[in-house]
């Protein structure tokens, strides 16, 4: 009996510091991701945020605000206040936080929204490891787990950032170097 409970204990003890692990490296690397993507959008001159390469896709001021009003429901809507509220009222929320048009003022709040995507992953509760998060229509729901749903923001910041870069370089500007960590 106190062989399966020691058992049992190690194997919650071990399961924790895995997650403990991944999210500071989250944290990590969103650091650098912060650091790589604000200066991606410091390249590009302000006179050319409305520039798009075809009239049937996002400038690259809507791509950068379309980054931070996506992070910023992802982050809240799902992982901070755990799918409390309406998505449509969350989406709408997110979409106003985004609203600058400035380079001055989209750097600002895309940096902001990293910062509290950073604090998010320093400090995430072990509750939400076990938790899902559901996506997509009602009537066909896809649900996610938290490890998952994290990648996700992650994955949507490279989406955007590449695309910034391939605006980047259409207009004969230099992309920074890649920088993975």
């Amino acid at each position: 009996m106190k062989k399966g409970i020691l058992i049992a204990t190690m194997v919650l003890v071990a399961a924790w510091c895995q997650a403990q692990h991944f999210n500071a490296s989250m944290a990590s690397v969103m650091k650098s991701m912060k650091a790589y993507t604000l200066e991606m959008v410091e390249l590009m001159p302000e006179s050319s945020f409305g520039y798009r390469p075809v009239d049937s896709v996002r400038s690259f001021s809507e791509q950068v605000q379309h980054m931070i009003s996506t992070n910023h429901f992802l982050l809240n809507h799902y992982l901070i206040d755990k799918q409390k509220g309406s998505r449509q009222e969350a989406g709408a929320n997110a979409a106003k936080y985004a609203e600058k048009s400035s380079k001055t003022a989209l750097l600002a709040v895309l940096g902001e929204q990293f910062d509290q995507t950073i604090a998010f992953f320093e400090k995430a509760d072990v509750l939400l490891y076990d938790q899902t998060f559901t996506f997509g229509p009602v009537d066909k729901p896809i649900v996610k787990d938290y490890f998952t749903t994290s990648m996700l923001i992650r994955d949507h910041f490279t989406h955007h950032r590449s695309q910034l870069i391939v605006y980047l370089r259409l207009n004969d500007i230099e992309p920074a170097q890649f920088r993975p960590f």
